[in-house]
């Protein structure tokens, strides 16, 4: 459910339950970004631009408080009670808990995928770096950090007012570089397949699908001036 670490000063102690379990695991890089060398991840690493850590809000119930200290334990009952300016029911609450809980499942399992990604990376780079002489062995690494890459995502803000309008970025998606986006109403994307196998992208809707919500941009829009081949460099 949820730890806390308290103080352990003399007198009194607190520490504060916001009702939310543990949050989701962490996303973090190794290496560099793709074609972004410049961009130093650090001994420990660095938190993924764009991801964040899903915590659930629990639903009503009743619970167990342990408090550990000094090697003893003791617990306590507590009743976490509906909010009653709620309008769902108990039953929808606990209906919404079980989505998000697989919801963070998913989360978690991209994140150790992008984990062990990572780690590839970085071995490969290090295997690069000291096999520089080796044309051979230099080229076979090459071949299998290829393989961590299949798409090309392509982003471009459309948003006129938004503070990052006309801005566009790209990310590099893979079977064993997973990622999950979420693209808000006005933010333009495309994609091209840059592996050597098919790539799979699945869309999900907040809302029924309608025809009329959607634009097309050509991908060699002169206004947008986004260069395809460039990018893969």
């Amino acid at each position: 459910m949820r730890t806390l670490s308290g103080t352990n000063t003399a007198g009194v102690n607190r520490v504060h339950w916001d009702l939310r379990d543990e949050p989701s695991r962490e996303v973090r890089l190794l290496t560099s970004p793709l074609y972004a060398e410049h961009i130093v991840a650090g001994p420990q690493g660095r938190v993924a631009p764009g991801t964040n850590r899903l915590q659930i809000l629990m639903p009503p119930g009743r619970y167990t408080v342990r408090l550990t200290a000094g090697g003893v334990s003791e617990t306590q009952p507590l009743e976490v009670r509906k909010d009653p300016n709620s309008a769902g029911t108990v039953a929808e609450i606990a209906e919404q808990v079980k989505a998000l809980t697989a919801l963070k499942g998913e989360l978690n399992k991209a994140a150790e995928a992008v984990t062990r990604v990572e780690r590839v990376r970085l071995q490969a780079q290090q295997l690069q770096r000291l096999a520089a002489g080796d044309a051979d062995a230099v080229r076979e690494v090459r071949a299998l950090d290829a393989k961590l890459v299949e798409v090309e995502m392509a982003l471009v803000d459309l948003r006129e007012g938004s503070a990052t309008y006309g801005l566009r970025n790209t990310l590099y998606i893979g079977k064993l570089r997973p990622w999950q986006l979420l693209i808000p109403p006005g933010v333009a994307h495309g994609y091209k397949v840059i592996g050597g196998e098919p790539g799979v992208l699945v869309y999900l809707t907040n809302r029924l699908y309608d025809p009329s919500d959607e634009g097309r941009i050509a991908y060699n829009d002169a206004s947008i001036n986004y260069d395809w081949e460039l990018q893969h460099k």
